[in-house]
């Protein structure tokens, strides 16, 4: 009764932290049973898991986002406007232990480095704003995404004589985006390093680690550290130049580990000559890096 008159939800009665853990349990695909077992000293019964599942509203949560234009558009000193795009997949399992597949699309837009706040290991976006739009089964209509991206870069920043520079992981829809804006587009820096990590990986060990790398590991951090001066660089050709050799018998025949590494190497190479114009402008001025991933 109590409950009732405070407008508190059934699912409110815990503790909030319980219910952020819980959350991402049913994210991860767990099953209520599962769940209750494993925070049993809480107490919670099936009812309090599917209470909180059902407190997610998707709806509320899109039209909580679609509203948050300032009542003042940003007019900033930097001649660029930065556009991150990035999407994921949450698991939640509904009755009778059916899988609902939701999207979360993110946009993130900023201005550039705030060089007040930021330090030598941790920079800071300046005049940052989100858009998150979240969809059930997958099903979101680009031309209804490009819309609403639409409306909220203009609700938010002044756009006079501003280049908008879109920047992403390499998916089709993130170049489609940066398309219909007819902007430049980068290629997230993060995403493209770590797939140069999974052909030539090795531990990546402290400077007080006690711990030695293996010759091999030791051959493929030189590898990973030549393909990372070019990246840097942007200089896709060298990168491809570089790459291409290590697919010969001869390179296998130095470097024996590229026998079971071939498929890899190949899908790298695929990956930078798809997404070449989106390296090549990390040599443009606009270049500050690209933090998709750190958002999503």
């Amino acid at each position: 009764m109590l409950d009732a008159e405070m407008g508190r939800k059934p699912y409110q009665r815990i503790h909030f932290d319980l219910y952020i853990k819980v959350l991402k349990e049913l994210d991860s695909g767990k099953r209520y049973q599962d769940i209750i077992d494993k925070y049993k000293d809480s107490k919670i019964t099936p009812m309090t898991v599917s209470n909180i599942f059902r407190s997610i509203d998707l709806a509320e949560i899109n039209e909580n986002f679609k509203h948050t234009a300032l009542h003042n558009k940003i007019k900033a000193d930097s001649k660029y406007i930065y556009l991150g795009l990035d999407d994921t997949f949450t698991k939640i399992f509904k009755r009778h232990k059916k899988i609902d597949k939701n999207m979360v699309r993110l946009a993130y837009l900023h201005t550039g480095i705030d060089w007040q706040k930021s330090t030598k290991k941790r920079h800071f976006s300046q005049n940052k704003r989100l858009l998150t739009v979240m969809s059930k089964n997958v099903n979101l209509k680009m031309k209804e995404y490009r819309q609403l991206l639409k409306e909220f870069i203009n609700n938010n920043y002044d756009l006079t004589e501003k280049s908008l520079i879109v920047m992403g992981d390499g998916a089709e829809w993130i170049k489609k985006i940066a398309e219909y804006f007819k902007s430049d587009y980068i290629l997230d820096e993060f995403h493209l390093m770590a797939k140069v990590h999974r052909c030539f990986n090795f531990r990546r060990l402290s400077k007080d680690s006690k711990k030695v790398l293996t010759i091999e590991e030791t051959q493929k951090k030189a590898i990973y550290q030549d393909l990372y001066a070019f990246v840097r660089k942007g200089k896709v050709d060298y990168i491809l130049d570089y790459l291409k050799p290590f697919l010969t018998k001869e390179m296998q025949e130095v470097y024996p580990f590229l026998k079971d590494k071939k498929d890899k190497v190949k899908e790298l190479i695929k990956y930078i000559t798809t997404n070449a114009n989106g390296i090549r402008n990390y040599q443009n001025e606009y270049y500050i890096g690209c933090q998709t991933e750190s958002q999503i």
